[in-house]
């Protein structure tokens, strides 16, 4: 017996090594970011697209997955906006199909809001349709959340005075294969004053979640988070979910994320752990009820974390972000991963950014699909004063062999130094055995600029310096650079480097 429970041990902690290993490929920047646009305010990943939206920029830039390399195609902007529509505050993205807020728009009224639907046709992307309330007024900041799944759209209008000032609503929209069509406008029961319903929305299938971050439960402000059920052509409330042990100003329902049968929602101010540490509670449907599964909190926390800020679930992982967390010198923030095992959800990581600097933000927006993480820091300052930036997570399986796992001396490293550099810089990489390696440089916009050896190397430590040319060799110049460590004609690592002039 004593002997099965080591055996079993050693099975849970190696399988959490291999789930655990999310490796930073990349970091995402706007090619003509500049100061403030606050790009990775929103963010979205699906298969091998990502979107970010840069609020304040008024634009949101596509991503997308050639072999390991992230590449910017192309930069959105509405066809009659204005920068301070704040176009790109939300963002969706599923398949062919891209939906954008812009909380500010002011077509039918002031800050009256709208959202923009942009597909895939022939090779590039096009925006399709504005959709914009049938009832929306003034101050309603319609587009201030958005969800997509299917052939259908959830809009949120928090500050919609239906129910009351600032109660909030939600909207739906329907695809018929022709054209976007409201189907209906939904609302809280138990609506009331500044509630801000549909401060976060998420659709799956037949369900949609509103979340309701100030709205009264036992007569405390501590929010509350809506579920509906589609019936035919008609959304059904079917129940409201709130924490009967909140704090007053918990904020649950500031976030919200349902995939399937599971939900998650954030309360980025929960106190359990500190004042504004956070938490994030996941519910299961069992036979048409919601019962609460887990209250998830950072492993170190500390107050005004936030974590919570954002969460999404898909499958057996939930992310969470904690975009300040007091208890670190520079306050960065992070993100934290959770994966379903057996009966309980367990904390597997916490990632961080390569490039955090103090109040970076980093997981104040996230998004999960399949093996990679989406995760903006919209106050990032990277080379200039808050454009922002988004990262880039992968599910690293490197096939490690049982005889190596505990040695940390094999892995494949990448780096360069000095960086930013000029005119040269040094690019170290070490591999955990004999293998055919190949170096490539691509620009930002991914194009590639120059391999540099493609050569077989022993197993260990080695260096090659780039001196800052193209395959003719001609001085490029100055800006962002990604360098890519191919090993046996597989990607491993994608860095970034500054060449100044």
């Amino acid at each position: 017996m004593i002997k099965l429970s080591i055996i079993l041990c050693i099975i849970i902690i190696f399988s959490t090594y291999l789930v655990a290993d999310w490796v930073e490929i990349q970091q995402l920047l706007a090619s003509d970011g500049n100061e403030e646009d606050l790009f990775g305010y929103s963010v979205s990943i699906d298969g091998n697209y990502a979107v970010v939206g840069a609020r304040n920029d008024g634009s949101a830039y596509v991503f997308y997955k050639e072999e390991e390399i992230w590449i910017e195609q192309i930069k959105l902007v509405p066809s009659d906006g204005h920068y301070s529509d704040f176009f790109g505050y939300s963002v969706c993205i599923e398949e062919n199909c891209i939906v954008v807020g812009a909380p500010n728009n002011c077509e039918i009224g002031t800050y009256t809001g709208a959202a923009y639907v942009f597909e895939f046709v022939d090779n590039e992307w096009e925006e399709i349709e504005k959709l914009l309330p049938n009832d929306g007024n003034d101050y309603d900041h319609f587009g201030r959340s958005v969800s997509l799944s299917g052939n259908y759209i959830v809009i949120g209008s928090c500050e919609n005075d239906e129910n009351g000032s600032d109660s909030g609503a939600a909207y739906v929209y329907y695809y018929d294969e022709i054209e976007w069509s409201e189907q209906e406008k939904i609302i809280a029961s138990e609506g009331s004053d500044n509630a801000y319903f549909g401060i976060s929305v998420s659709i799956s299938n037949d369900f949609i979640v509103c979340g309701a971050y100030s709205d009264y439960v036992n007569n405390l402000c501590t929010g509350s988070a809506y579920i509906f059920k589609r019936f035919g052509e008609n959304w059904i409330e079917e129940t409201k979910l709130f924490d009967i042990n909140a704090n007053e100003w918990q904020s649950f329902g500031k976030s919200v994320s349902i995939d399937g049968d599971y939900l998650v929602i954030g309360a980025s101010e929960d106190s359990e752990n500190g004042v504004g540490a956070g938490a994030a509670f996941v519910y299961h449907r069992d036979e048409n009820i919601w019962n609460q599964e887990a209250k998830l909190t950072a492993g170190d926390s500390s107050i005004w974390d936030f974590f919570g800020i954002d969460v999404c679930i898909k499958g057996d992982l939930i992310l969470a972000g904690a975009f300040y967390l007091y208890n670190d010198e520079l306050s960065p923030g992070s993100a934290y991963l959770f994966q379903k095992q057996e009966d309980n959800w367990i904390e597997i990581t916490k990632l961080t950014s390569s490039a955090e600097e103090i109040y970076d933000y980093f997981g104040d927006s996230v998004s999960l699909s399949e093996d990679y993480i989406l995760v903006g820091a919209s106050y990032n300052v990277e080379f200039t004063d808050y454009p922002g930036a988004a990262f880039i997570f992968h599910n690293d399986d490197l096939g490690f062999s049982e005889d190596t796992i505990n040695d940390d001396s094999i892995s494949f490293r990448l780096e360069n130094y000095p960086n930013p550099f000029n005119p040269s810089t040094t690019i170290a990489f070490s591999i955990p055995e004999e293998s055919n390696i190949e170096i490539i440089v691509y620009n930002i916009k991914g194009q590639k600029v120059k391999k540099i050896v493609k050569s077989v190397f022993e197993k260990g430590y080695h260096s090659i310096v780039w001196k800052g040319d193209n395959e003719s060799g001609r001085s490029v110049s100055a800006g962002v650079y990604f360098y890519k460590l191919k090993v046996n004609g597989k990607s491993k690592v994608v860095r970034k480097c500054l060449l100044l002039k």
